[in-house]
């Protein structure tokens, strides 16, 4: 996150734990015996601590959860505790946007993610093992253009209110280009709208990355007046 000029805010709205927790894993350690199936027992211990682990980002590059931790990760999914953990970063952003003075110039930008941030995709990750398997681009390219992931609640409705605050809408994903349509047709019917600009990931002589944040750059550089080179975090699997 962070504030340009006076009149342009970047706020990339994180998602939360549980959104981490779909995309990752490191085998877990054979010292933590466990401690009965499903959630519970040494189980839910041991994937409450790995979950901890990747929040914190000491859990390293991994591509799927552990097995023993699906149940743990329904549970949390389904669950309130996701609704409530979204829904309490959804308000402190809320309290920071109000914070700001909007000037009405239309200069005030906010970027949100688009993948777990305001669509869930936890349909597709639900029939798939709740990321327990390694990630398969073509089952889950098949699932976007179904345009069909609901919107994350407590993130719509942070959406709207950002947007009567004033606040123009920049949607950012690390999707493909040709899945333009599809994300476009999918955040309609998940109820999102009015969007200033849409940036998708161009593959180009493997510079798709580079390339998508320049284009980010371009269209800030024309709100501000001013195009800031900023450092960007970006969290694995993120951008």
């Amino acid at each position: 996150m962070r504030l340009l000029r006076s009149h342009l805010l970047l706020l990339l709205l994180a998602s939360s734990a549980a959104g981490s927790l779909l995309r990752t894993v490191p085998e877990e350690p054979s010292t933590i015996s466990s401690g009965g199936g499903g959630g519970g027992g040494g189980d839910a211990l041991y994937c409450d601590s790995w979950r901890l682990s990747v929040e914190t980002n000491d859990a390293g590059p991994w591509t799927r959860i552990p097995a023993r931790c699906i149940a743990f990760v329904d549970e949390y999914m389904n669950g309130e505790r996701y609704a409530s953990d979204s829904e309490v970063i959804a308000g402190e952003a809320l309290a920071f946007a109000e914070a700001v003075e909007v000037a009405g110039d239309g200069k005030d930008v906010w970027v949100f993610d688009v993948d777990e941030t305001l669509l869930s995709n936890l349909p597709y990750y639900a029939a798939n093992g709740y990321g327990s398997q390694d990630f398969n681009e073509t089952s889950f390219d098949e699932w976007v253009y179904l345009s069909k992931a609901p919107a994350l609640s407590a993130s719509l409705k942070l959406y709207t209110e950002l947007q009567a605050l004033g606040f123009h809408m920049v949607l950012l994903t690390g999707r493909a280009e040709v899945q333009r349509n599809a994300t476009e047709q999918n955040l309609l019917f998940a109820g999102y709208g009015s969007w200033t600009q849409l940036i998708l990931r161009i593959i180009k002589e493997g510079l798709a990355f580079v390339h998508r944040l320049d284009q980010l750059f371009f269209l800030l550089s024309q709100f501000s007046g001013i195009c800031q080179r900023a450092e960007i975090r970006v969290k694995h699997g993120g951008l």
